[in-house]
């Protein structure tokens, strides 16, 4: 009768971390983990301040920026070879000049040890992606979203990272003298 008392036991505490390990499994598959972008969207296409500038970077700019444009000028502005022609200066300054600004977040970062990579700025940044996942209502809509933004979570997610940086080094130059 006591072995049977103790296997009674031993069988409740087994299935006591058998639900526990099943409700963190089932935690953490809602958990916004980073989606993997694809080979060509991670093929550098440039460098700016000594750091890589990613074809998923020059792509998300360009389509945006053409997308911004054909509001203000009209839909057809890309329609013919002379119309894309004379837009195409504004267009590449435009994304240009982004991609620019952002590595030199990045530079003027590097200057003073902040790292878009530190656990506090990726913790941040996967918070945030955690939350809009929340308000969309799921990691389906998630991606449905980013591809419909020509966006990939990698870029967003460092979208986010340089945002922080930046946050973090107007504080350095401005409170942390």
């Amino acid at each position: 009768r006591k072995s049977l008392m103790r296997y009674r036991k031993y069988t409740r505490i087994l299935s006591a971390l058998l639900v526990l390990c099943l409700l963190c499994s089932l935690v953490s598959c809602g958990k916004a983990r980073p989606i993997k972008s694809s080979k060509e969207e991670m093929t550098p296409v440039g460098t700016v301040a000594g750091h890589e500038v990613l074809y998923e970077e020059l792509r998300y700019l360009t389509l945006k920026y053409r997308e911004a444009m054909a509001m203000t000028y009209g839909e057809t502005i890309w329609d013919t070879a002379e119309s894309r022609e004379a837009y195409r200066a504004e267009l590449e300054k435009a994304v240009l000049d982004n991609i620019t600004s952002n590595y030199a977040v990045l530079a003027l970062c590097d200057e003073v040890q902040i790292k878009h990579t530190e656990k506090a700025i990726e913790e941040a940044v996967q918070k945030y992606v955690q939350d809009t996942v929340d308000q969309l209502g799921g990691m389906k809509v998630y991606r449905e979203q980013m591809a419909a933004e020509f966006l990939t979570d990698h870029f967003f997610r460092f979208s986010l990272a340089v945002s922080f940086c930046e946050t973090e080094l107007l504080y350095v130059y401005t409170d942390d003298l």
